[in-house]
């Protein structure tokens, strides 16, 4: 469980506030979502419910997605000045076939 004096990441705050708005404690998140109180309790600890689950949670407390966690989508791809420079190995000739590089 997180302690009072940690700060809690912004998403876990929104997810906390979007419930006590609601008028819910994490008995009724519970039963309002068919998820456990001890997941409610991680979820507002600040870990990321799956996706599936963050639809039905954000459905269920009348918000969306963006709302709680964000409207950034992680990035699928990275930048081209953040991708990793692949040396071939010298010892493989370019047009080997898979097989022969495996060998």
């Amino acid at each position: 469980m997180v302690s009072e004096t940690h700060e809690l990441p912004p998403h876990a705050q929104r997810l906390r506030a979007a419930r006590k708005a609601r008028g819910w404690s994490l008995a009724d998140a519970s039963e309002g979502t068919g998820y456990a109180k001890s997941s409610w309790q991680v979820w507002e600890s600040g870990v990321f419910p799956p996706a599936d689950r963050a639809l039905t949670i954000a459905a269920a407390l009348g918000v969306t997605v963006e709302d709680i966690w964000g409207a950034q989508p992680l990035p699928v791809e990275l930048p081209d000045d953040e991708r990793p420079t692949l040396t071939p190995d010298p010892s493989t000739p370019p047009d080997a076939s898979p097989d022969a590089r495996a060998a």
